[in-house]
């Protein structure tokens, strides 16, 4: 997460080259001075995650999205202004943070599961009384925007929450944390999915507008899933992206998430996995490709990510589905 700080850029990224335990926080001077400078350093005691961002929006398209799993000591920032909107979801063990806002002290005490969501441009001072383990999600105004661009009317503002608590927000980052730690390169379309379903979700329940996201009943029209099933089997060996499906049906990726569900009865990326078994059950017929061979023709990055789906779908192994 960048911060912009009075004095410029406050880098708050962990710094996890630098270690210094508890004690020698207290005592030593350069510990001291590194955080007057702003840099948060992770200890090696309590050392997690490094920081981790969403490929997708990074690499290949508009940098929207990113995550981070992080460890800060007790601490006082200086006042900071946020640049993108912010969503905090607590981890550890119980602690107190204060807040200032517009010259308003707030404090809170914190338990496991306790979130905080708050819009770009908000400007505050934070401390906290203990080490804090901690999820991050910091999301462009643009992104949203671009997600979720066929249900808006105008610019939309986040109301500011404290200490509030969202399942489906919780799940979605325990998910992509999961995901970027163990899938980083091989379900784009998945975290496309989830990151989707966040900013459709910030919309419906925490924007000055309030959106009401209407139900189509007809759902996607059959003319725009030919086209759009046509391009998902050619294109079945590469790692498709939610953003180059909408582009296919000319839809916002929130639009098209939507409306696939209610014509298909599943997502997006349920139905491109049935695509690659199934195209997976033909090319198994051939037994001069091994199963790696497949796996890869069929889109999954490597034999065991394949497994585990054919077995999900067909409660075989492609080994055996192959000796029937």
């Amino acid at each position: 997460m960048s911060l912009k700080s009075q004095g410029g850029l406050l880098n708050t990224s962990p710094i996890l080259s630098t270690q210094y335990t508890s004690k020698q926080l207290d005592k030593s001077p350069s510990a001291i001075h590194d955080f007057i400078r702003g840099r948060f350093l992770v200890f090696k005691p309590f050392a997690i995650s490094p920081l981790f961002t969403l490929p997708s929006y990074d690499q290949k398209h508009c940098a929207g999205i990113s995550l981070e799993h992080c460890l800060y000591p007790a601490y006082e920032t200086p006042e900071y202004i946020l640049e993108t909107h912010h969503i905090c979801l607590y981890l550890g063990q119980p602690l107190t943070y204060q807040q200032i806002i517009k010259g308003k002290l707030r404090s809170h005490s914190c338990i496991y599961g306790d979130m905080v969501i708050y819009p770009a441009g908000l400007t505050q001072k934070l401390s906290w009384d203990k080490e804090a383990e901690i999820i991050q999600l910091d999301l462009k105004p643009e992104f949203i925007t671009q997600a979720c661009q066929d249900w808006l009317a105008a610019e939309i503002e986040i109301i500011p929450q404290f200490r509030i608590r969202d399942p489906l927000i919780q799940q979605v980052a325990l998910t992509l944390l999961t995901e970027l730690q163990e899938n980083p390169d091989k379900n784009q379309l998945y975290l496309d999915s989830l990151s989707t379903t966040l900013c459709l979700h910030l919309l419906r329940h925490y924007t000055t507008s309030q959106a009401t996201i209407k139900n189509d009943e007809r759902g996607l029209p059959a003319f725009l899933f030919r086209r759009l099933n046509e391009y998902i089997q050619v294109n079945l060996e590469q790692n498709l992206t939610l953003t180059d499906l909408a582009r296919v049906v000319n839809l916002s990726t929130s639009h098209l998430t939507k409306l696939f569900k209610q014509s298909q009865g599943r997502t997006l990326h349920q139905y491109v996995i049935h695509c690659r078994i199934e195209r997976a059950k033909q090319l198994l017929k051939h037994k001069q490709l091994t199963i790696a061979e497949v796996a890869t023709q069929v889109g999954f990055s490597d034999q065991s990510h394949f497994t585990h789906h054919f077995k999900r779908q067909t409660g075989l192994t492609p080994r055996v589905f192959r000796q029937l």
